[in-house]
């Protein structure tokens, strides 16, 4: 989940800790997953992402949760394809892998590990909290249609109204189509009470009350549930459902091939964490680092990355204390203009697997920002305070912003 607005905050305040990262999609990657080249309309990487050399890294973690939520679905209208069916659970599967190889060959470039984390079973409280989202998202989305609805036929009825005053004649001649629709209308709210009829009292605003179905809810759940060739429904990417064990069984045989047969993973050490291991993607990455920390012979200048795009993986790093650690999203552009200029002419899912624009988050950098605005002992030596004191205490002080760590 995250922070809502922690990263643009915290990147707005210390701007140095970002470094972009540009890295255009391969053409031989590409053929080996889908048999074609990228497609047309995907933006050339920002000039800036070009100007420096990326942090080496030696060990690459990966909360794999974000990049199974990209890789299958879009938050913006033009999630679909454009045949106007759903994603497929190979076409899912095939971004996926596609993604993982990108980050491996040719963003990240992990020397000695690689450690995918996939959300486990939550506890209780977040299962709760999982649980009353997706139900209210399904009510919320039954009321939207029930006003849009309600706006619609009083829309309807002023213009009967405004053509019986000005043009009986034109009142008879409406179109089949539109007669259709006020009779489909009246059909679905003749069953109601009038009582229970929403009414509109003045612009965007209604009077009346409602009820939700719980067949409708039952219909989403049950469509959820169906084979693969139905439309997608997120509500599956959770463990225990039979999507999400078919799609972590394939990117363990998927990981197994890189490693017979791609020399770009064969010296790695992989480590998959599964959905049968409890606790979100996140924490299950930070327990790993510290164990691997306190085990004899551990080198303390090992180079991290974690790749996420949740705000509260800027805590979990400083809390860490490593000293090499950078993390890895896709770059986020603060102005709107400038992201609907990128996006445009892209598709969703598209966009997502060929993202040509990365960027770094220096974890180091950060801590040094933190140390001369608070006066740590190490900027001013006659100080008081500790920095790896005052990380900790600032991570603590942020919980109160808001977060679900």
């Amino acid at each position: 989940m995250g922070i809502p607005k922690f990263f643009r905050w915290i990147s707005e305040r210390y701007p140095k800790i970002n470094q972009r990262h540009g890295s255009r999609a391969d053409d031989e990657t590409c053929m080996a997953h889908f048999g074609h080249l990228p497609p047309t309309g995907i933006p050339e990487p920002d000039p800036l992402s070009e100007c420096g050399l990326p942090p080496e890294v030696d060990r690459l973690y990966i909360d794999m949760n974000g990049i199974i939520h990209g890789c299958s679905h879009n938050n913006s209208d033009n999630s679909e394809l454009e045949d106007g069916t759903g994603t497929s659970e190979e076409r899912i599967f095939q971004n996926i892998c596609y993604y993982l190889d990108r980050l491996v060959r040719d963003i990240a470039k992990p020397k000695q590990l690689i450690y995918m984390a996939v959300d486990g079973v939550a506890p209780r409280a977040k299962l709760n909290q999982q649980r009353a989202r997706r139900y209210r998202a399904g009510k919320e989305g039954e009321i939207e249609q029930t006003v849009y609805d309600a706006h619609r036929e009083q829309l309807l009825k002023e213009r009967e109204e405004l053509l019986a005053q000005e043009d009986p004649d034109e009142l008879l001649e409406m179109s089949s189509h539109e007669q259709a629709n006020n009779m489909d209308n009246s059909a679905n709210t003749a069953t109601a009470d009038d009582s229970h009829k929403l009414r509109e009292v003045g612009p965007g605003r209604f009077s009346g009350k409602f009820e939700t179905s719980d067949a409708g809810q039952a219909a989403t759940e049950n469509e959820a549930n169906e084979g693969e060739n139905d439309l997608f429904s997120s509500i599956v990417i959770t463990p225990g459902t039979e999507f999400f064990s078919r799609c972590t069984a394939h990117i363990e045989h998927f990981v197994q091939y890189k490693l017979s047969t791609d020399p770009a993973w064969q010296d790695l050490d992989i480590i998959f964490s599964g959905p049968n291991v409890p606790g979100e993607g996140e924490h299950k990455i930070m327990q790993f680092m510290r164990e691997q920390r306190n085990t004899p012979g551990y080198d303390p200048n090992l180079r991290h990355c974690i790749m996420g795009q949740d705000g509260d993986l800027i805590l979990l790093g400083l809390v860490t204390h490593e000293p090499n650690l950078v993390l890895l999203r896709e770059q986020v552009v603060f102005d709107k203009r400038r992201r609907d200029k990128r996006a445009r002419g892209s598709r969703g899912l598209d966009l997502y697997i060929h993202n040509p624009n990365f960027e770094f988050l220096h974890m180091n950098i950060l801590r040094d920002y933190l140390a001369y605005e608070f006066e740590t002992s190490n900027v001013l030596p006659n100080s008081s305070f500790d920095i790896e004191s005052t990380v900790d205490d600032f991570v603590f002080m942020t919980f109160f912003v808001g977060n679900d760590l």
